[in-house]
Parts: structure tokens; sequence; C-alpha cells
């Protein structure tokens, strides 16, 4: 889990920015062993492409909520592409689901 105090989109590149990225990201996993924990966001980039089962060869589905007034929206989307500059963190992403 990635929070953030704001988001952009960009629909002519598929660009979801995560601005004011927590320096905190929560993880778990239930292939091939269940875990849970969390780790510095500015690990968690780099360890993306690592392993046979890889979030690179595997991308993750992702719920992005934005809380807006009274409402939250919600969509599910396949995260790709992990950048971090800063305390900005963009994933090029697709959406599967409203």
């Amino acid at each position: 889990m990635q929070t953030a105090k704001g988001l952009a989109f960009d629909p002519a590149t598929n660009t979801l920015s995560l601005h004011g990225i927590s320096p905190v990201t929560l993880f778990f996993a239930d292939r091939p062993k269940r875990v849970a924990g969390n780790m510095k966001t500015s690990a968690f980039v780099p360890f993306w492409s690592q392993g046979k089962d890889s979030f690179l060869k595997d991308p993750p589905n992702a719920d992005v909520s934005l809380i807006e007034g009274d409402a939250m929206h919600e969509v599910v989307v396949v995260l790709r592409d992990p950048v971090l500059e800063g305390d900005t963190l963009r994933y090029t992403i697709n959406k599967i689901a409203a």
C-alpha cells in the first residue's frame, strides 16, 4: 500500500503520478509464500524487477482511491514501470475496472 498527499493522471501517456508519496510502502504477497511487512519506498522501486516472479514480469493490480469532499472514487489499474523522483512516484497504468 502506498499513500500520497496528491495524485495526477496524464491520459496522453497513461501516467499516474503520486505526489508527496510516503517514504514507507506496506507490502503483502501470497506467492511463493505469504509475507507482509514494510520497506522504504526508495527500496521498493528497484525491488520491482528482482526475482523470477517479479512485478516486471507479472505487474500487480492496484486499487487507486481518491477522496474528494464526501465522495470516494476508486479505479482498479495495472501498475508498470515505477519511477521515483524525490517525493513523486510515477507509474504507467492500464485501467482494468471502474
